[in-house]
């Protein structure tokens, strides 16, 4: 898993692997504002529509994996997806 996460952070621009493994509270709004500033212009270049619903939980995470996970599997979704749209809710 390490190795998979190091690779997808070399493809992610902005996202380092350093702090990995620091627990911090993470508000789950301001990190569905970090993956739409990554994937709605990902989704824009290939005409997809994005969609996000978050709330206004917060949780106590390793925020820099967990960011780097979910824009792996969004830039995947983008990849994979020909029309229509991407979501995270």
């Amino acid at each position: 898993v390490e190795r998979l996460l190091d690779f997808a952070a070399g493809e992610l621009n902005g996202v380092k692997r350093g702090d990995a493994g620091t627990h911090v509270i993470v508000s789950i709004r301001k990190l569905m504002s970090e993956l739409k500033s990554v994937v709605k212009p990902l989704c824009t270049k290939k005409g997809l529509m994005w969609e996000q619903r978050a709330d206004d939980a917060s949780c106590i995470t390793d925020f820099v994996t967990l960011k780097m996970v979910l824009l792996n599997l969004l830039a995947n979704a983008v990849k994979f997806t020909r029309e229509g749209s991407v979501s995270c809710e």
